[in-house]
């Protein structure tokens, strides 16, 4: 199978989408100014996806709906400027202990068994250590 051509034609797909997306958005507000953009939005949205697992949709909705339920939690109890700071923590707790995120794909739960095993890595875009099976 030709990967590479594969690639391309995600990263087409995803950039074209962002572009018509882009497009929308600007005819609907009229002009783009940067306090438009908001860097926390893009780090919680990445945040939610690697939480919940990449490659589960199931896993990215369980894991949006803890990220967005627990600053809701934590109100009562911490300041408002640290409560990032409580979901860096468990995200990097969630990373040491469940790497594949709450529902991970069955593709990335193979990958992750096959790397515990010495059979393979990690990484979806390398070969199994061994070459090729």
């Amino acid at each position: 199978m030709d990967t590479v051509r594969f690639k391309l034609m995600a990263f087409a797909i995803g950039a074209s989408t962002s572009g018509i997306a882009g497009v929308v958005y600007a005819s609907k507000v009229g002009y783009f100014n940067p306090e438009n953009f908001v860097i926390l939005n893009s780090i919680l949205v990445l945040a939610y996806v690697i939480f919940g697992g990449m490659g589960s949709i199931p896993g990215v909705l369980i894991g949006a709906a803890i990220l967005v339920w627990l600053p809701e939690v934590l109100r009562d109890y911490v300041d408002p400027s640290d409560r990032y700071m409580y979901l860096g923590a468990l995200l990097v707790v969630m990373m040491i202990y469940r790497p594949q995120g709450v529902w991970p794909s069955r593709r990335r739960q193979r990958e992750l068994k096959l790397a515990e095993e010495g059979l393979g890595d990690a990484d979806a875009m390398s070969e199994p250590a061994g070459g090729k099976v």
